[in-house]
């Protein structure tokens, strides 16, 4: 049977392993052998108040000091397990004499101290007023207080006194009595006097004042827990324990570190059942479990240690780093919120740097995670919603706590910032509100609005130059320029008051003002800058060249000029337009030191329908006019040397088909200036050039190719060209329409918008293309507004790779002109033509709304946006080389309409207005060939600028031209709507010259087809000319018959010349006169006849008109009109006087052949023609003996097709050309006299 001392060694290691209910019942069994051994009762009284059991514990400290009074361990006992039980006053004692007993004993000392701030950090509850009365000599204490004596004399009150004196819980209520205030005042040493209330007042002392709910006091520190006894060290542990203790630490330290974590735990464990009196090896056990992951254990060990130090009363740091690793623990289990609180409990221990890091890192994160938990998408937009209505009902203060809540709910809401910064501004917190636009641009960099605010609120702060530059990045981001009215007008703004701050300052003021502005005193500071500034300032093209190579010195410089410190001696310009023109002129003067600002109508750059929105146009030097040739070489040098990088310009070569003389020309031109990259083709050599696998119809046409032209991207470069002058510093603005040019006696001042806007300049110039004529009366007497119909076919993955290599065709005889495709496989077609101009000739036709775009990649959808005629019309072109594409339905097909500007003679209009005193330049009438010349525009422009334009362009280009003259085309865009068009101009001038109020309309060959075009365009008009009848002479009114390419071919070059040669002859009029002197019964004159027959018919004039005359007109006069050609005449009084209509040049009727493409076309006129109430007739020719072949094409079943016989002719050309002459038609007279009977019949 083991012996007391042995059981109390038993005891003793249950203790040490936290087993105290073993400990108490080993313990109680050794005081049965040796129950004098007052140790034994110490250690049964440590292991009660392990269990908490501080009463069992007070029994075994009292009998420990009975059995031992001497021994001051016995005190500690009491004074802890009265302190368990929040008896302070009584463990107080209890520890005081102890310490009369040993003075210097540490735990003692240490357990008062202990007990004394539990004391005094208790709780001021029920139980705490409790421990006030429980004083022995409490009634005594009371009876000597002079103001509490009499209140002894009331027995219940003295009851009361003794119930809580002896032990009971005082009522929630004892206050109600205020005797017991006095009493507590007693107890409590504090002389109520002092908080007497004045009379009437309710007010309560501040430490008995029924408080009313308020901000919770900052928390006291936690009422310590009793001290848990610690073992005698002589009777728990000896040395060598310690020192195997720390032996099993070490081994825990290596397998730790080695990752070893079982091993650890092991050695951790025996190093604390080996030592209990040190809670490193608790905290070093809760790393591995942590480390481990095994989080549930870590808390447990971790809970331990800080309970085990608080009874071993261990070193702070200790303690800390447990409840620090709680706090980890906790992290890692996601509760932020008891995180915060252990890392907390730690600092308040020992403050280290890493505990306080997680701290503020977990307080951050439970912040975010709490803004998180607030966020709310919907709700944050409801409360921006009702910001913005109290905005605009003038509430500003509550508009900006409506957007707080909305930043709240949705902290990267950059609208709300946006709006709070508004509000900010009308309350004049422009601090606040630069605050606010500076996180929405933050968040959102590209956020327009944001950029404006901004400059809005620098305006305001009158920083104007860091105004300017918030704005340029309003602009940049504005891609849609949905936001350019309200940026132009900031813009216009800013610049007046810069303006206006700057025309008041000396260089000096200026330099000193720019540099109280950070950013530009870093600018100027910089060594690089002073270097370039230092450069420029002998040779000014130095800044354009840094600017160009370097966009981080670019946008120091443009700051510089925002500033004023930067000022150009060069003129600030203004040009209207961002088109070709436009753009070519901003980058050649943006290169020589100029100042630039574009404005242009539309919201996107190049204009939705504008010619340069495209995705190819032709560069080519293939000219009839050498000196166009020799520009558009020009251009196509410096698209080879540099704009390679851009990759917009495909050097594909070009295919020219045709036998005019302008083909003959440009051949001449190109093949001199590419004499290796231009040859002559023939009907074989020609399918070399073509693509290979593809069908292919017989081109028997003579033809060249010129490997040196191509097709620029012309969409796309436009785009790139705006770029690279926002780059070299032009202020680009869109969505700025134009309503007036700004006069001031003879100077232009600059421009107004439809909006109000005002911009100034030095020098104006209006570059706005078809839309030039809008803006100046002289120009819009030059330029005609011309509609050009483009179609883009999208080709399958097949025949892109069978077609992509193809060149540029381009058939001067038809117009039709076709494109390789596109890398995104569209193949374009389209047609050189006169165009589809507008009824009013100083508008373009508007395109409403709904205008589309051409990128490079994607054109816009829609066949409506061209006539459906037209749309025939090029499929029919587009048959004549590659069948294939055209007869594919499946095919789609996408069309655009762009306005070109035509321009009188077709040539440029470069040139100041004549009356602006050099203030008013325009650079305009691209007239169709514009693009071809790209940078070289701006060039020329320049020039004309600085004086330096040679003569010959200055004379070709100048403004100082025939303004009666009509507009005219280039020689392969001719077609008839423009002739329609003017010949309808001209007989109405004719109308109001004699006063006819009706018509016949004679006509031969192609001009049948415009005689009936005329008649419907009058007739849809209302039929002001009232034409009665239209009587053709041999006119393909449904094409020409297939015999007259087969029979005729080899002469039709003969005939064309023989044409040509009776155009140099008075318009034809001395070939028609013998014709129309016929049907009035008469012949060509010589000129002294015809002044004498033209008295003699004065003098007879009524007697011919009443008898002998061919046309009886019942009360209204009757003119016929017969055309040839150029040659029309006019009326039986002017028979013989010929008036030259024509559009501009000669015109022959071989030049309308494309309409003949068309058959559809024409099919609907002849329809459209044969059921109109007018007389219509088409007489052509017949060769009888040549196997009835006909120059025309015949409808079968049409009567108005009438047979005009000629056996004399060879062939049907010869028949056609020589309807009017006797000697050569054999139907000549029968022809005349049937002519006569129709125009009779009227």
């Amino acid at each position: 049977m083991p012996t007391a001392d042995e059981l109390k060694t038993q005891g003793n290691a249950a203790f040490a392993a936290k087993d105290y209910n073993k400990a108490i019942e080993i313990f109680t069994q050794a005081i049965s052998l040796d129950a004098s051994n007052h140790v034994l009762y110490s250690n049964r009284s440590a292991s009660y108040a392990g269990l908490r059991n501080y009463e069992k514990a007070l029994e075994d400290a009292n009998t420990t000091i009975a059995k031992n009074a001497q021994w001051a361990k016995g005190y500690a006992r009491k004074g802890a397990a009265l302190h368990g039980l929040h008896r302070y006053m009584d463990s107080v004692e209890a520890y005081e004499s102890g310490l009369k007993v040993a003075p210097t004993d540490s735990s003692l000392q240490k357990g008062l101290a202990d007990v004394k701030n539990a004391a005094q950090s208790d709780d001021e509850g029920p139980g705490r007023i409790a421990e006030m009365f429980r004083d022995p000599n409490l009634i005594g204490k009371l009876a000597s207080n002079p103001k509490i004596a009499p209140m002894l004399a009331d027995p219940s009150f003295v009851a009361k006194l003794k119930e809580i004196q002896s032990g009971g819980q005082p009522s929630p209520d004892i206050f109600q009595d205020t005797r017991m205030i006095q009493v507590m005042g007693v107890l409590m040493g504090v002389d109520l006097q002092a908080f007497e209330r004045p009379e009437g007042s309710d007010e309560l002392p501040e430490n008995l004042k029924k408080a009313e709910p308020a901000p919770a006091p900052a928390a006291k520190p936690a009422a310590a827990p009793a001290p848990e006894a610690k073992m005698e060290e002589a009777e728990t542990s000896t040395s060598d324990e310690k020192k195997e203790a720390l032996k099993a630490k070490q081994q825990g330290n290596d397998a730790y570190k080695a990752r070893k974590f079982d091993e650890a735990i092991q050695a951790y464990e025996k190093a604390w059942e080996l030592d209990s009196t040190d809670i490193s090896y608790l905290t070093n056990l809760s790393a591995v479990y942590f480390e481990k992951g095994d989080l549930d254990k870590c808390l447990e060990v971790c809970e331990k240690a800080v309970e085990e130090g608080r009874s071993l009363r261990a070193d702070y740091k200790l303690v800390a780093k447990a409840l620090g690793r709680i706090g980890s623990v906790h992290y890692k289990k996601k509760d932020l919120d008891a995180a915060v609180n252990y890392f907390n409990k730690s600092l308040t221990e020992h403050r280290s740097a890493d505990i306080l890091n997680k701290l503020r890192a977990t307080e951050k994160e439970k912040k975010d995670a709490e803004i998180a938990a607030y966020i709310n998408p919907e709700l944050s937009e409801k409360s921006r919603e009702e910001g913005n209505a109290a905005f605009k009902r003038g509430e500003f203060a509550e508009s900006v706590k409506l957007y707080t809540e909305a930043i709240k709910r949705l902290p990267d809401n950059a609208r709300a910032y946006t709006n709070r910064a508004t509000a900010y501004n009308k309350l004049a917190a422009l601090p606040e509100a630069l605050k606010d636009a500076n996180k929405a641009i933050e968040i959102d960099p590209s956020f327009v609005r944001a950029h404006i605010r901004k400059a809005m609120v620098l305006f305001g702060m009158r920083d104007y130059t860091q105004a300017a530059a918030a704005l340029d990045k309003a602009t940049h981001n504005d891609k849609e320029g949905t936001n350019g009215r309200e940026i132009r007008e900031w813009s216009a703004k800013i610049q007046s008051a810069l303006y206006s701050q700057r025309s008041e300052e000396s260089d000096e003021q200026t330099l000193e003002r720019a540099m109280r502005d950070p950013e530009i005193a870093s600018i100027m500071g910089d060594p690089v800058m002073q270097s370039i500034l230092q450069q420029s300032q002998t040779d000014p093209a130095v800044l354009q060249h840094h600017m160009k190579s370097s966009p981080a010195i670019q946008e120091k410089v443009m700051k510089l000029v925002n500033a004023g410190i930067i000022k150009t001696h060069k003129k600030n310009v203004l040009i209207v337009g961002a088109g070709i023109f436009g753009l070519s002129t901003a980058y050649a003067l943006l290169q020589d030191g100029y100042t630039v600002t574009i404005v242009e109508q539309s919201d996107q750059i190049p204009a939705a329908g504008s010619a340069s929105t495209d995705i190819s146009k032709i560069v080519r030097a293939d000219y009839g006019n050498a000196v166009y040739s020799k520009m558009a070489s020009e251009s196509i040098a410096d698209l080879e040397q540099n704009w390679t990088k851009e990759a917009f310009f495909h050097q594909s070569g070009m295919l020219v088909l045709g036998e005019s003389e302008y083909a003959k020309e440009s051949y001449e031109h190109v093949k001199a200036m590419y004499p290796t990259r231009v040859s002559m083709l023939d009907k074989h050599t020609i399918r070399d050039v073509l693509p290979k696998n593809v069908p292919l119809n017989p081109l028997e046409h003579t033809a060249y190719v010129n490997r040196a032209s191509g097709w620029i991207e012309s969409g796309r470069a436009t785009a790139v060209l705006a770029e690279r002058c926002e780059q070299m510093g032009a202020k680009l603005i869109p969505n700025f329409n134009v309503k007036d040019v700004l006069w001031k006696g003879d100077i232009v001042e600059g421009v107004e918008n439809t909006n109000g806007d005002v911009l100034h300049a030095d020098l104006t110039i209006i570059a706005c293309g078809a839309w030039s004529t809008l803006l100046d009366e002289q120009l819009n007497k030059m330029l005609l507004a011309s509609a050009q119909s483009v179609a883009m076919i999208k080709l399958n993955d097949d025949q892109y790779e069978r077609y992509k290599d193809s060149p540029i065709i381009i058939n001067l005889g038809t117009g039709f002109y076709m494109f390789p495709p596109t890398e995104s496989k569209y193949f374009k077609i389209s047609k050189h033509h006169a165009g589809y101009i507008s009824k009013e000739r100083n508008a373009p036709i508007s395109l409403g709304n709904a205008r589309e775009q051409l990128g490079k990649n994607e054109p816009a959808v829609s066949i409506s946006k061209i006539p459906t005629d037209m749309y025939e019309e090029l499929r029919g072109g587009l048959r004549e080389v590659y069948p294939e594409i055209a007869n594919d339905e499946n095919l789609e097909w996408k069309t655009r309409v762009c306005w070109y500007s035509d321009a009188q003679n077709g040539d440029f209009i470069i040139d100041y207005h004549q009356k602006s005193n050099k203030s008013l330049l325009f650079a305009t009438g691209g007239s169709g060939h514009a693009y071809k010349m790209y940078t070289i525009l701006g060039k020329l422009v320049k020039d004309r600028i600085e004086g330096q334009l040679s003569k010959e362009l200055s004379d070709m280009f100048t403004i100082d031209r025939d303004i009666e003259q009509a507009p005219v085309v280039d020689h392969s865009r001719l077609d008839s709507e423009v002739a329609v068009d003017d010949l309808q101009i001209w007989m109405k001038e004719k109308y109001q010259e004699f006063g006819y109020t009706s018509y016949v309309l004679v006509a031969h060959s192609m001009g049948g087809l415009l005689a009936a075009d005329l008649y419907l365009k009058d007739t849809y008009e209302g039929g002001h000319l009232n034409i009665k009848a239209v009587l053709n002479l041999d006119s393909p009114m449904v094409g020409l018959h297939p015999n007259v390419f087969a029979h005729t071919t080899a002469k039709f070059g003969d005939y064309y010349d023989k044409f040509n040669k009776i155009k140099e002859i008075a318009g034809g009029a001395t070939v028609l006169a013998p014709f129309v002197g016929a049907l009035w019964g008469t012949t060509r004159l010589n000129e002294s006849e015809r002044i004498a027959k033209e008295e003699e018919e004065k003098k007879t004039k009524q007697q011919q008109q009443a008898s002998t005359s061919y046309i009886k007109p019942a009360g209204a006069a009757i003119a016929t009109v017969s055309a040839l050609g150029a040659g029309v005449y006019f009326g039986r009084d002017k028979l013989l006087e010929a008036y030259r209509w024509t559009t501009g040049q000669t015109v022959d009727h071989l030049l309308f052949l494309s309409n003949l493409w068309n058959s559809r076309m024409l099919k609907e006129r002849l329809e459209s023609i044969s059921t109109n109430d007018v007389l219509f007739k088409n007489y052509y020719t017949h060769l009888p003996h040549l196997n009835d072949r006909t120059f025309c094409l015949i409808p079968s079943n049409n009567k108005m097709f009438i047979k005009a016989s000629n056996t004399l002719a060879s062939d049907e050309v010869g028949a056609h050309i020589g309807m009017f002459n006797a000697s050569s038609n054999s139907d000549y007279h029968e022809l005349i006299k049937n002519l006569v009977q129709d125009i009779r019949s009227c």
